[in-house]
């Protein structure tokens, strides 16, 4: 049967249709695919950038570039009206830079008549910090998202007369006791202004009166030592000025702002830089073995002295678990006639687990260097200068 012309051309139309509509459908597709791959290109993008960013801050983190805006130096409000607060605030303008706080009180202020308590904090870190530019600034800062605290507090004697009185009346040791105790698992810093000018006013007095002082500088200094090796690990300075005291505690800050991006464990300290397995393997087990007390004047102490790596450090604080077992053990040493009090040291064997086939001993360099800084009464002696080879 024979199509009329009509039907001829309404087929025609028909199929036109169809594949517009289908070329239509062609077309929608293709676009369709190109926005998907557009979409997924710039996900990817995206992505890699996220990464690259966050690299980028994690690297800085590492390196403590953020330091100086992550570390906050707190102090209470009275001590930020005071003097020391003043320069602090002097200095922190004319450095630009540091993250600071006031707060009512700290579990140490006003406990001691001209003594000030200083603590660090932490702020935690995000990524929007990571398009913080150094431009110069100094930001008080009222709250913040805080990390790990760093284990330092700084006690500063502004007033050199209220430091020499608790010098001179036995009571310091005490003093840093308590604040010991308020703060545990923690390293106090004790900064004392003006106390050298203080003492020599004294003497220049008694001299004038014509009387005998019963504190000269010489005495003083053998009151400090013995302060020093009564309280492990505290870091004592003396310094001239507030200026001075408001600098340390900005670079104190600063220092400890680095602190938590270093891979160092406290306990493997003693190791120096890079410390081997077995080494990490045996300041643990000593660390398990020896008393808590003991275990700090090993990694605080001992451990921080020039020559005390590997496991020197473990090695004195098992045999002399502290400075007065240490100096008594000099002492005794050199009440014996004919006695080497020098070389008492030399002969302790570092803990098993130390990596070598025959344990290693302390040895008479050590031995000589500690007996020296424990036993000489000469300020200006140097004890790098200790022959290393025994007597």
């Amino acid at each position: 049967m024979r199509m009329t012309a009509e039907e001829r051309a309404a087929q025609r139309a028909e199929q036109k249709a169809r594949k517009e509509a289908e070329k239509l459908a062609a077309k929608l597709r293709r676009q369709e695919e190109q926005q998907a791959r557009k979409e997924e290109t710039a996900a990817g993008k995206a992505a890699a950038k996220a990464a690259k960013r966050f690299e980028t801050f994690a690297a800085r983190k590492q390196n403590g570039a953020f330091c100086e805006y992550e570390s906050v130096l707190v102090m209470d409000a009275a001590t930020a009206r005071a003097a020391l607060g003043m320069a602090l605030s002097a200095e922190l303008d004319r450095r630009k830079t540091m993250c600071w706080q006031v707060v009512p009180q700290l579990p140490l202020s006003g406990r001691w008549p001209g003594c000030s308590c200083f603590c660090f904090k932490r702020r935690k870190m995000c990524e929007a910090d990571e398009h913080a530019s150094k431009t110069a600034s100094t930001t008080q800062l009222h709250s913040f998202p805080e990390d790990a605290a760093p284990p330092y507090v700084q006690l500063v004697f502004e007033t050199p007369a209220a430091f020499f009185s608790e010098l001179t009346r036995d009571s310091l040791a005490g003093l840093l006791a308590a604040a010991a105790a308020a703060h545990p698992n923690t390293t106090l810093g004790l900064l004392v202004l003006g106390l050298k000018s203080h003492v020599q006013r004294a003497d220049n007095q008694s001299m004038r009166k014509g009387t005998a002082t019963q504190w000269d500088w010489r005495r003083v200094e053998q009151q400090l030592l013995a302060v020093h090796l009564s309280t492990p690990g505290l870091q004592l300075r003396l310094l001239g000025k507030l200026e001075e005291a408001a600098g340390h505690l900005i670079n104190t800050a600063r220092v400890l702002g680095q602190q938590p991006y270093s891979s160092e464990n406290q306990l493997e300290a003693c190791g120096g830089a890079g410390p081997s397995q077995a080494s990490k393997s045996a300041g643990a087990a000593m660390a398990g073995e020896l008393g808590p007390t003991t275990c700090s004047f090993a990694v605080n102490t001992l451990g921080k002295m020039h020559g005390m790596g590997g496991n020197k450090a473990w090695a004195v604080a098992k045999a002399y678990p502290s400075f007065g077992a240490l100096i008594a053990g000099f002492q005794r040493a050199a009440a014996v006639p004919g006695g080497k009090p020098a070389l008492l040291l030399q002969d302790l064997l570092e803990p098993a687990g130390s990596g070598k086939a025959k344990p290693r001993r302390v040895g008479p360099a050590m031995s000589k260097r500690l007996h020296l800084l424990l036993t000489c009464e000469d300020p200006d002696t140097i004890a790098e200068g200790v022959d290393g080879d025994a007597d």
